[in-house]
């Protein structure tokens, strides 16, 4: 199914929407060498930004360094962070595929980094009858109790904290 695009059988089914959760993993910046990709630390600038592959290649890229320079009697004394960028690609906790808990990153044939997003997503789907049927709506008042209980995990990590919550209706349902 493709938004909007209805399908007619009987009826008609319309996927109207498909929404995906709030995903900061999604902001991640990558790097690549033309055959691996690794996701990048956006606190860390590398030193060389190329736009695109062809720049690269023509060495037209941007030169950002992190150096924080202070004036001595006859000279500037300079410290500069230095990327081990060699490393960080090398390292399999960074190289692509990666799985996280809430979702998954791989390269496609032609390069491009996937997301992949297993669960938490929703999707509004139309359907639309055309025949007659009787309907009824049933509307039950039932409260249900739930008891404090603990996180274990952690909450504020992509991978999350886990509980157990149980349900005690105020009816037989």
């Amino acid at each position: 199914m493709r938004p909007n695009v209805p399908i007619v059988w009987d009826s008609t089914l319309s996927l109207s929407s498909i929404t995906v959760p709030p995903t900061p993993l999604l902001n991640s910046p990558f790097i690549s060498d033309g055959t691996s990709t690794a996701i990048w630390n956006s606190q860390l600038i590398p030193l060389p930004r190329c736009k695109n592959e062809e720049r690269a290649k023509n060495f037209d890229c941007e030169l950002v360094d992190k150096c924080s320079c202070y004036p001595a009697e006859t000279q500037a004394n300079c410290h500069c962070k230095d990327l081990n960028i060699s490393a960080w690609m090398s390292d399999l906790r960074h190289n692509l595929p990666l799985l996280f808990s809430s979702l998954s990153f791989r390269r496609n044939e032609d390069g491009q980094v996937m997301a992949f997003i297993p669960s938490m997503t929703t999707a509004e789907i139309i359907l639309t009858v055309q025949d007659h049927f009787n309907t009824y709506v049933i509307f039950d008042d039932t409260f249900c109790a739930i008891k404090n209980t603990t996180l274990t995990g952690c909450y504020k990590c992509a991978k999350g904290a886990q509980t157990l919550v149980i349900c005690a209706s105020s009816r037989r349902t």
